[in-house]
């Protein structure tokens, strides 16, 4: 110890290195941590099936005994343990975009209340977006080509259109006016029973079901189907149109109950929307609003109007350029396909409208009476394509004028179009050669 010289200092100096030296005596010593369990996965594969589901697996060392697959922020989806070190995982996938998941290691099943967890992939991995494949129909289960019309102001010749529609060979007309009563109903199902046509009538918001009941009754068997609206979503449609998913199913469902009730044989159809919404995520929402399945209702189909036909552009957005996406050919595969996440896999998709003008329209598209011909037979020609999931699909419309936004095959004065010839000529062909009723 320093002697300074300083009694009081030297004290304090040696009193500091006897209580360093006693410190030092009882130190503990130096053990290093013990370390956990290394897990580590690699090697992640996944395939997209065509049903748009997906196929996931990883790898992973002995140490871990369970592993999840979870979505964006940690959400756990599904867990799986290793089987000889490979976890493997069936996921439902959207199908209407890209989805990320991620895999996560335990090393104690990821369902006790203690573990630890470890990111051990340091990138999740994306699954792109996809449609489904549509499936071969079944033998024997072939699509057909109806038409589509019925406004009120052509009452008085009422049996002259359904006489041009059975002379090109179509099978079925949808009435498309709306109007459930008891005198007018009966006289179109009588009118086309005559002609050998499946009649679908449609229904309006202000039908009770009281007045369905009747009607239904009084019609078992001669009404191929109901349609329950359409396009509700359009405001002043009806009655209280705009209607939401919530609210539309509010007013039509007991009416749609009472008319299953009388006629169980009959089908029952939804609406299809305007170009106001997405006929995807109306479905979706409409499923939410009923709390089960449409069908477990009674309802048998759904209908939706292309119009990928409407002009020269076929098969492109035309004059319903909602989002860009989903006026086109594959659109009724991605329908079909919330058809069957909703649960109504059952049922049939009706494409209740769709065809060509005789002449340049609405949103800049452009038409002839020799494009609508080659358009309206196209229509036809690829009815055949989707005949697994879609029943029937209606031309639009008879009569041309104004009011039917000039998209009939015959003229006022019953003139006809090149487009009947060339859409009675592609019927009989698709006919002949077994693609269509």
């Amino acid at each position: 110890m320093a002697n300074t010289g300083d009694p009081v200092l030297d004290t304090l100096i040696h009193n500091v290195d006897v209580a360093v030296t006693a410190l030092d005596a009882y130190k503990l010593p130096t053990t290093p941590p013990t370390p956990g369990p290394t897990l580590t996965l690699s090697n992640p594969v996944t395939t997209v099936n065509a049903d748009g589901s997906v196929n996931a697996s990883v790898h992973a060392t002995p140490d871990v005994k369970d592993v999840t697959l979870d979505e964006p922020l940690g959400t756990k989806i599904t867990e799986a343990a290793p089987v000889n070190g490979i976890a493997t995982f069936p996921v439902t996938h959207p199908t209407a975009g890209a989805h990320t998941y991620s895999f996560r290691g335990w090393d104690v099943p990821a369902g006790s209340p203690s573990g630890h967890p470890t990111n051990v992939l340091t990138s999740s991995f994306t699954v792109p977006g996809s449609t489904p494949v549509p499936p071969n129909p079944p033998s024997g289960d072939l699509t057909e080509i109806w038409f589509s019309g019925g406004a009120r102001e052509f009452d008085a010749d009422y049996e002259a259109d359904l006489d041009k529609v059975a002379s090109v060979g179509a099978t079925g007309w949808r009435d498309d006016s709306y109007a459930l009563n008891s005198a007018r109903t009966t006289s179109i199902a009588n009118a086309c029973a005559a002609r050998h046509l499946k009649f679908l009538c449609g229904v309006t918001g202000q039908v009770t079901p009281a007045q369905a009941t009747s009607v239904a009754t009084a019609l078992k068997g001669k009404v191929y189907a109901y349609e329950m609206m359409n396009e509700p979503d359009l405001p002043n449609q009806y009655q209280g149109s705009p209607y939401t998913p919530a609210a539309y199913w509010g007013k039509i469902s007991a009416t749609l109950i009472a008319i299953h009730a009388a006629d169980p044989a009959t089908h029952i159809i939804l609406p299809a929307t305007s170009n106001n919404h997405d006929p995807m995520q109306w479905q979706k929402d409409l499923r939410v609003a009923a709390g089960r399945p449409l069908s477990s209702f009674g309802v048998t189909g759904y209908s939706y109007h292309p119009y990928e036909a409407a002009a020269a552009d076929f098969g492109k957005v035309g004059d319903y350029p909602l989002n860009g996406v989903y006026h086109h050919d594959g659109s009724r595969t991605n329908i079909w396909a919330t058809m069957q996440a909703n649960g109504d896999g059952s049922c049939k998709l009706y494409l209740t409208e769709d065809g060509c003008r005789d002449r340049d329209g609405a949103g800049g598209t452009t038409s002839n009476p020799t494009q609508q011909a080659t358009n309206c037979a196209r229509i036809v020609t690829n009815a055949h394509l989707y005949s697994a999931y879609v029943a029937a699909t209606c031309i639009f419309t008879v009569r041309n004028d104004a009011s039917q936004d000039w998209f009939g095959l015959w003229e006022m004065d019953g003139t006809a179009h090149p487009a009947v010839a060339a859409v009675k000529s592609a019927i009989a062909a698709e006919r002949a050669a077994g693609r269509i009723l």
